[in-house]
């Protein structure tokens, strides 16, 4: 599998093990008129696959929206690989505009503004996880949800890391 770029996370985990991402965004036509695209980026630990995210566009209420899902194998939970790394992600979904130019219905994606996750009710983990690195619960939908402005928020340190 070829990817598209290397990413370097620049904290390490728990047990000081530096950290990459190494991501995919592919297009998938599916209509003459609909295309889906969608990233993976591979979380390794020097040559250990340890994670993943997987990273789908949603057009929905007027803008650009990506849908992460967030997988960790069971052998490397507790390190802190998911929660140091997801910055680093989100950091280029928001800023390194990893999707623009993309084509997608009902146009051409310019600008992710909005990061959720779909977090089963009982996986605390996860739920940790996400209010760790500044994602808020949308009571409506339940999904944990993050605005670009609230990422460069936290990103500047206007708002607390918690």
């Amino acid at each position: 599998m070829e990817f598209d770029k290397r990413i370097e996370v620049p904290l390490a985990n728990k047990n000081g093990e530096s950290l990459s991402l190494l991501r995919k965004i592919s297009q998938e036509q599916i209509s003459k008129d609909n295309s889906k695209v969608s990233g993976v980026y591979y979380l390794f630990s020097g040559d250990e696959l340890v994670g993943k995210f997987d990273a789908f566009i949603l057009n929905t209420r007027g803008g650009n929206e990506v849908e992460l899902e967030c997988f960790s194998d069971p052998v490397y939970r507790g390190r802190g690989n998911m929660n140091v790394s997801m910055p680093t992600v989100l950091e280029d979904i928001f800023q390194g505009h990893a999707f623009d130019g993309y084509n997608t219905r009902p146009g051409v994606i310019s600008d992710i503004d909005t990061v959720s996750l779909a977090i089963a009710e009982d996986n605390l983990a996860s739920q940790k996880i996400a209010m760790n690195n500044g994602f808020k619960q949308n009571k409506v939908t339940e999904a944990y949800e993050m605005t670009k402005n609230e990422f460069l928020d936290l990103k500047s340190g206007k708002v607390k890391d918690k």
